[in-house]
This record gives structure tokens, C-alpha cells and sequence, in this order.
């Protein structure tokens, strides 16, 4: 039969994975909460985590321990890195898999806890060996510790299958379980390996990640459609089913999957054009991705963020003014907003106790670079839009607009924000409420005549806020490379 023993102890203060990991080694959120790092040049064994739950892992760096590494994929090496992904709500959690073999392995997870009482159970995929299972508890700090466990298995056609999930959060919210990395030392056993082959109807490309022709069994794939100009993602065929882009599936066999595109109608409700950078609908009512119906693929991820039935139109998102957002990958239809933009949002402020209520922001990862930001409530309680248009990275008295009212509480309001490359605009409910703009006689406040046919880059965004925001990325995030 098979055998698992474990134990768990405190981390050294820092921790070589290439040197540890003599087989394989894996870490995440060194850049983001999707940044996965690995040993190069070796057959993958240590999967990326799959999700248990509904909740999307958040990127933290603070963990005890430091990691450093070398000879890695896709980012070569690191040093005393403290970043990690660490995942909120009763229930929720991670999954890894490893394949086992005749051969023992030494497999080491560096994990930990905040607030939290945590569950993780490791167990053979063929059922030759008893669980191990382990708690690790803390109510009121952090806890990291280095989960250590030896197994072998029957035959090479089992996997070693880790799930770490939340039991109890002590009724804080943000009470969570984390995880660094892992190494795998021993054994001989080639992991199983299946092909994906990614196929097209229409015009657009299907990008793989990791971008791979053969996973070790149990990898999750992450599968993006991107349409060209013209035409718009319409849905998976084959071996996986639905609309969701990005999407994931898990290799445990060879894999056929069919993106399909068509072409956009000059008659329907969300054509693509070179105008329109991204539309979020927010209806989809369940998920963790919000689509983007501007055909372009510019799909939201929802850390956190609920969906309600109570929409303006349909349905919407509602937010906790602490966490919640949805985030938005960089991509070539996001153009800066240097030249010209607009932005609309659909906004319901349930609470304004707190100013700096963010709506939209394109900003870096790190938050070191800010291209443009609208915000419900700022300073005063009035709503604003900045627009770096100088590309200065810094706030300057003519890249800001002002809304000349302030937003009430339980209502619905369309806020619109302009730039058509010279003077700024801010519209609430289509009516004009601040102008920011060049001298057009004497007074630097007064903004000469544009008309809208003049915008040549714009986003629509319908959202729900509720309660307040109270950090600066709450909303809806563009993220640029940093």
C-alpha cells in the first residue's frame, strides 16, 4: 500500500526554495494574486492552486519567513521576498497536487494563518494510504509554519492531493489562511501528463497559462479568449463549457477546447469599436468574473465582491467598502488616458460616512503609478475625476474636475467623466456639474467648446456601491505592468 506522515514546525527566517526544492519548487503572488513561480527546466509536479470556495485569493507581503530562488520560470530568481496569496471566508481555501510514485517524496508546504483556524488534510488520490490531516489555530495573530510530508503510493498513477481550507475566522472578516510556496524533494516517478489543444472558430486567439503543450496531471490551466477588432467571444466547446474569460480546467486527461468568436452586429446592444475599451454589464448574478461586452475580453476578476439582483438594469455588484473590487488586467485595448477618454458609472452610495469612495482607477499593482481616477466622494464629499494626462505621475491643479453637488445616499446616480485632450468635463445624471480646461478668455476655469464626437477612447461601467470604500483601489482597477 501507500504511506503519509506529516509534521508541521516554524520556518527557518529564510528559506532557499531552489535549494530545498531539488525536484520541483512553486511560489505565488510575488507580482500578483495570480504571479506563479517555479523550478525551470524539470517536468512540473507541484500544481498551482486550484480554488475551493468561491472566494478569489487576495496577494499579501508580509509573510514571517523570507524566500529567495534561482533557475526559475517566469521569474528567474528573487530574493527575500515575503509575498504569498492568503484567502478570506469560512469554507474557503486551496487545493495542490502532486503525483506520487513507488519512490518516497518529500514534500514541504510554507504556510500560515492570520486570525484564523485552519484545516489541511493531504491524502492519496487511490485511497492505499489514511489521510493526514492537521489544524493550525491562532484567534488573534499570525501563524506560519512549514507542513512537511513524506509519501509514496502503490503505483505511479496517484497523486498526493493537499486541501488547506478556512474552518473559523473568530467572526472578523478578514481573518484568513495563506500560502508561500512549496518544495518537493525524492522520487523518480514522471508525473502523468496530458495533452490541451485550444482551437478557434472566427477571428481571435486562445492564450494558455501556464502556456504549455503537456500538464502534469492535476494542473489547473487558465484559458483567456481575445478577440480581434470586429468581432467578440461568444463561448467554450469540447471539454469546457460556458461564456466565463478567463476560464480554468484541470488536467486530468487530454483536453480539446474550442473558443468560438463572432462577428459583431451594426444593430446589436454591444458592438465592438475602436472607441469602446470596455463595457461591464455586471449580470452575469453568480461567479467570480465580471464579462466584458465590448468584445475586446477585458474580463473583470471579483476578489470578494457580491452579486445582487438590485441593479439600475438588471443585476450589479455589490461591493463592502473594504476589500471588494473587481480587477482588470492590462491589455492592449486599455490605452492610456493621456489623450483623450470617458468614463460613466451607474454608482448607489449606501453610506457616506467616509470620503475617498472610489468608483474607477487605472493604476499599477503596486499603486506607484495612477493614469486616471473617479471617485463618488472625495475631500468636501463632492465627486472628482483626475486624469494624468502629463504623464508626471503626480497631481497636478489642471488634471482634476470637480462634480459641483454631493451624492446622496440611496439613490442612483450616472456619473460621466471626459478628457478630449485639453479640457475635462463632469456630467451627474447627463447634466454638466464641473469643467476643467485651457484659457478660452481669461479665465483658466472656463472650457472651450468640445463635442463628444471628438472622444476617441471610452469605458462604460455599471456598478453598485455599498457601504463606503476606504481604500483608493476598492472599485474597479486597470491594472498596467509595473
Amino acid at each position: 500500500g501507500g504511506s503519509i506522515s506529516g509534521q508541521t514546525a516554524q520556518p527557518a527566517a529564510a528559506v532557499n526554495l531552489s535549494s530545498v526544492g531539488t525536484t520541483d519548487w512553486a511560489q505565488g503572488g510575488l507580482a500578483t494574486a495570480s504571479s506563479f513561480n517555479r523550478k525551470s527546466g524539470v517536468t512540473q509536479q507541484i500544481s498551482n492552486y486550484a480554488l475551493l470556495g468561491s472566494t478569489a485569493p487576495y496577494r499579501m507581503t508580509d509573510s514571517v519567513a523570507a524566500f529567495s530562488w534561482s533557475g526559475g520560470t517566469s521569474t528567474a530568481s528573487a530574493s527575500g521576498s515575503t509575498t504569498g496569496i492568503y484567502f478570506t471566508g469560512a469554507g474557503n481555501g486551496y487545493r495542490l497536487t502532486v503525483p506520487a510514485g513507488t519512490t518516497e517524496k518529500t514534500l514541504q508546504i510554507y504556510l500560515g494563518l492570520w486570525r484564523a483556524r485552519g484545516k489541511l488534510e493531504a491524502k492519496l488520490s487511490d485511497g492505499s494510504a489514511t489521510s493526514y490531516v492537521t489544524y493550525l489555530d491562532n484567534s488573534s495573530d499570525v501563524l506560519e509554519r512549514v507542513v512537511t510530508l513524506k509519501f509514496r503510493a502503490p503505483s505511479s498513477s496517484a497523486n498526493l492531493i493537499i486541501e488547506y481550507t478556512l474552518e473559523n475566522n473568530y467572526g472578523n472578516s478578514l481573518g484568513n489562511i495563506y500560502l508561500i510556496a512549496a518544495t518537493l524533494a525524492g522520487g523518480t516517478t514522471t508525473a502523468s501528463q496530458y495533452s490541451l489543444t485550444a482551437n478557434v472558430v472566427g477571428s481571435g486567439s486562445v492564450a494558455k497559462n501556464p502556456n504549455q503543450t503537456q500538464f502534469n496531471s492535476g494542473t489547473t490551466v487558465q484559458l483567456t479568449a481575445t478577440p480581434v477588432s470586429g468581432w467578440k467571444f461568444s463561448g467554450w466547446s469540447g471539454n469546457l463549457v460556458g461564456n466565463a474569460n478567463p476560464a480554468t480546467l484541470i488536467m486530468d486527461s487530454n483536453k480539446i477546447v474550442t473558443a468560438t468568436f463572432t462577428q459583431n452586429s451594426s444593430g446589436g446592444s454591444s458592438p465592438q469599436s475602436s472607441d469602446l475599451m470596455g463595457h461591464w454589464k455586471f449580470d452575469e448574478g453568480t461567479g467570480l468574473v465580471a464579462s466584458d461586452a465590448s468584445g475586446y475580453g477585458n474580463t473583470g476578476m471579483l476578489p470578494g465582491a457580491s452579486w445582487t439582483a438590485s441593479g439600475k438594469k438588471n443585476g450589479a455588484l455589490q461591493l463592502d467598502g473594504v476589500y471588494d473590487r473587481v480587477q482588470i488586467p492590462n491589455s492592449a485595448s486599455l490605452a492610456s488616458a493621456s489623450s483623450q477618454i470617458t468614463v460613466a458609472a451607474w454608482v448607489y452610495l449606501t453610506d457616506i460616512s467616509n470620503d475617498w469612495i472610489t468608483v474607477v482607477e487605472r493604476t499599477d499593482s503596486g499603486g506607484q503609478f495612477l493614469d486616471f481616477l473617479m471617485l463618488a466622494r472625495a475631500a468636501g464629499g463632492q465627486p472628482f475625476f483626475l486624469v494624468d494626462w502629463n504623464q508626471n505621475n503626480d497631481i497636478d491643479e489642471d488634471e482634476v474636475v470637480w462634480g459641483d453637488i454631493v451624492l446622496a445616499t440611496n439613490r442612483w446616480y450616472f456619473l460621466t467623466a471626459t478628457y478630449d485632450g485639453s479640457a475635462m468635463r463632469f456630467y451627474i445624471d447627463g447634466t454638466l456639474r464641473g469643467t476643467q480646461g485651457p484659457d478660452c478668455g481669461g479665465d483658466s476655469d472656463v472650457v472651450c467648446p468640445v463635442t463628444f464626437s471628438v472622444i476617441s477612447k471610452a469605458a462604460k461601467i455599471e456598478r453598485y456601491l455599498s457601504k463606503r470604500n476606504t481604500r483608493s483601489d476598492i472599485s474597479l482597477i486597470f491594472t498596467l505592468p509595473p
